[in-house]
């Protein structure tokens, strides 16, 4: 389980500690990138409030976003692993990637989306982020579990909780 109910204790990810002045310029809260760590639970802020550096970074893009987090997967899916991710998240937190033209660590619910601004989906590339357009929200949930690619479940951005993306 990684609990990030606490707003403060995100030390990077969210929209102010996103954007760094050198390279990859983009970071994100790192997931374990150890196979045996999954699945995993991630623990969402209760009324996390409006970051107000969301408004530079995610709000030029509808929708607007008042709280996001973006998340690294270090080399846990992609080519050559034969693994992706399920992730199923509680509303109205969404599951949101893109921002860089491709699936990388993303905490905005506008602009660029790789696979769709979601509750649940199961991507087998790129990295993600979580995020609210509410102020309020209540404390959320996000169920992580790690999936091989095999013939019951090829590539696909379909939900592996529920029927339907």
């Amino acid at each position: 389980m990684i609990d990030l109910s606490d707003v403060s204790s995100i030390t990077r990810g969210t929209c102010g500690t996103y954007l760094i002045g050198e390279y990859p310029y983009r970071q994100g809260f790192e997931l374990p990138n150890d196979p045996g760590a999954y699945p995993l639970k991630i623990i969402l802020p209760a009324s996390p409030g409006t970051d107000p550096s969301c408004e530079a970074v995610c709000n030029e893009f509808e929708p607007y976003t008042a709280f996001g987090i973006a998340l690294e997967t270090d080399g846990l899916i992609g080519a050559g692993t034969g693994r992706g991710l399920s992730v199923l998240v509680s509303p109205p937190w969404k599951f949101v990637s893109g921002g860089c033209g491709e699936a990388c660590t993303y905490p905005c619910l506008g602009g660029y989306q790789e696979f769709g601004v979601r509750s649940c989906v199961t991507f087998f590339h790129g990295d993600f982020g979580l995020a609210t357009a509410e102020p309020a929200a209540p404390a959320g949930e996000a169920l992580v579990e790690l999936v091989t690619v095999d013939d019951s479940i090829a590539p696909t951005l379909c939900c592996l909780y529920r029927s339907g993306p």
